[in-house]
């Protein structure tokens, strides 16, 4: 569930095995770069944070990312006219 006002992404799992020793959550984004962002990597994504918790047991697990842009390895990522 995305909430734009918040511009929180929710994932909800009701149940995960205790077998399960690995989980990842994927999603796809979409830019449409404006003039304004010609010449510089545009920003995809501010600082991002997962918080998951426990409902059992009430523990929490909080890990965060720093901010993410056009710029790969292979590319400056830079915005061309």
């Amino acid at each position: 569930r995305y909430d734009e006002g918040s511009r929180t992404v929710t994932w909800t799992l009701n149940r995960l095995p205790t077998s399960i020793k690995s989980v990842s959550v994927d999603f796809a984004v979409s830019l449409t770069p404006g003039n304004a962002d010609i010449g510089k990597a545009v920003r995809i994504l501010n600082d991002s944070m997962l918080t998951a918790v426990d409902k059992d047991t009430d523990a929490s697990l909080v890990d965060d990312a720093p901010p993410l842009d056009t710029a790969t390895e292979e590319s400056d990522g830079i915005v061309q006219p």
